[in-house]
């Protein structure tokens, strides 16, 4: 969408986004009748990529104890191989993951082992993370948007480091180890969220979106919520949006997630994109004291019938708008979509459904 848009390569496109926000990706969302949103990520330990170190970048005494040597191999267009090292005082850890165009998934997981646990403690002190850069985004948006941070929570961490189906299989086969990986992580999220919160954001994006996998409330209780409860109330504690993110199947933990303190829950997935989440259903539970955004289908932006754009904006500002707090946003990312049809998705969302 974004290179029928501009013009440009994403690489290109970003780079002028970090330099030049107002006349790049803020300018393009206004034109097209959106609320402006700039997202920015914090770096995942197992990736390679650039556009976190636009703006966060670590000084060089943060790696005196882990030492990170990054391979990349394989590479045909858009897709490759990464191999990643890490050298502590302790021993080594390794991972590889395998890059493609929309996504990447992982081959080999970082913490494959329960003794690989002892050598996170050599992970980079947040006090040597730079945010000014970030900052300064803020700043440069002002009130033309909203910088919107993603910052994952501890589950999603101890995911992406060990992989959902080790981590998963943990709860049974070694609970006691399961809760001090889930501390010790949590223990590292807090003071690196504590330095990012430095920057002046407006909202945090709280990435739990491996919680969706279908757990029941009882193992969320037990492993997930105190942590996500804690990070939170860091968050609103510095007077900043805690915007709980969870693309899964979460029907059966929409009340224990609200109770985390989250301003927001989304993106509320439907069963058309494989979620369980019927809007209606969530506003009535949880909708008066927590805000609601997302559940639009977003494949109707490829359609070539506008009635299927404007039945689908008329579904969700019927089933979440009442009694205000709610915002439209789409399931998951848009990989497709005609610009015409965003148009009218966003003249029909002010025309049908403008809180006055």
């Amino acid at each position: 969408v974004f290179e029928a848009i501009t013009g440009k390569s994403p690489r290109q496109f970003l780079d002028e986004f970090a330099e030049d926000p107002g006349n790049s990706v803020i300018k393009i969302q206004e034109d097209l009748g959106l609320d402006p949103i700039l997202i920015t990520f914090q770096e995942f330990e197992d990736e390679v990529v650039d556009w976190p170190k636009r703006y966060l970048r670590w000084a060089p005494q943060a790696f005196e104890n882990w030492k990170v040597e990054t391979e990349i191999s394989d590479r045909e267009g858009n897709n490759y191989t990464v191999q990643r090292t890490i050298t502590t005082p302790e021993g080594k850890l390794r991972s590889v993951h395998r890059a493609e165009r929309y996504q990447k998934c992982a081959i080999e997981y970082l913490i494959k082992d329960e003794t690989d646990l002892e050598l996170l403690k050599y992970r980079p002190d947040p006090k040597y993370l730079d945010v000014s850069r970030l900052a300064e985004l803020v700043r440069k948006v002002g009130n033309r948007g909203t910088v919107l941070h993603n910052f994952q929570g501890p589950w999603c961490e101890a995911c992406t480091l060990r992989g959902l189906v080790a981590v998963s299989m943990d709860i049974y086969d070694r609970p006691d180890w399961l809760h001090r990986y889930m501390q010790t992580i949590s223990d590292y999220l807090e003071q690196l969220l504590a330095r990012v919160l430095e920057s002046g954001l407006e909202v945090i994006l709280f990435d739990e979106s491996w919680v969706g996998a279908g757990f029941s409330p009882k193992v969320f209780n037990e492993y997930i919520f105190p942590h996500d409860q804690r990070l939170i109330r860091l968050i609103r504690n510095k007077k900043v949006i805690a915007d709980y993110h969870n693309c899964g199947r979460v029907t059966a933990l929409l009340e224990a997630m609200a109770a985390t303190g989250a301003d927001v829950l989304e993106p509320l997935l439907p069963p058309v994109l494989n979620g369980d989440i019927e809007l209606a259903d969530a506003k009535k539970r949880v909708g008066k004291g927590t805000a609601l955004y997302g559940a639009f289908n977003e494949r109707v932006l490829s359609s070539d019938d506008p009635d299927d754009v404007i039945r689908e904006v008329h579904r969700c500002i019927d089933a979440g708008a009442q009694g205000g707090g709610y915002a439209i946003r789409g399931g998951g990312q848009i990989f497709d979509a005609k610009l015409k049809n965003i148009e009218l998705m966003s003249k029909e969302v002010a025309r049908y459904g403008s809180y006055k």
